[in-house]
């Protein structure tokens, strides 16, 4: 088992665009980086991957995540074995405590939720950000109607 402060670390040190870029050849588009999905195949780019949020979304299959559901579907790598790819990769050392079969699972499943929760509302984030900034109705409606700086459309970016 690895505790949850180490698990942390891991995460924050990732890079995303520097764990992925190790599969796919990615190209600065904007504030992102696109690349053909290595998920499926595709002639068109349609997978992103965002510095900013640390997140990965294909437009084409659907497939989204953070820098560890990457690894555990590029890879097939289990949850805890992607920590541990990422630990080694980025030199930290994990000192792992012994939990029963049962805690373990119960660990695992806990990590998994937090994870997937965390990359959803990052996900949702990036797609209302994306559609009010492309309407400039609804930003009008925020700075006329509920008070927001017009310096809200760089805030959403």
């Amino acid at each position: 088992m690895i505790p949850q402060e180490k698990i942390d670390e891991i995460r924050s040190r990732a890079d995303i665009v520097e764990v992925i870029g190790r599969f796919v050849t990615l190209t600065k588009k904007g504030v992102n980086h696109q690349a053909c999905c290595p998920f499926h195949d595709e002639k068109t780019p349609s997978f992103s991957v965002s510095t900013s949020k640390q997140i990965f979304k294909c437009f084409g299959c659907g497939k989204g995540g953070d820098v560890v559901s990457f690894l555990m579907e590029k890879e097939k790598l289990t949850y805890i074995e992607a920590i541990r790819w990422l630990a080694k990769e980025y030199k930290i050392q994990i000192d792992e405590i012994t939990l029963s079969p049962e805690e373990q699972e119960k660990q695992e499943a806990a990590a998994k939720r937090k994870a997937s929760t965390i990359t959803s509302l990052r996900i949702i984030q990036d797609f209302y950000s994306e559609n009010l900034n492309k309407s400039s109705r609804a930003l009008e409606y925020l700075e006329k109607e509920r008070g927001f700086s017009s310096d809200i459309k760089n805030i959403l970016e």
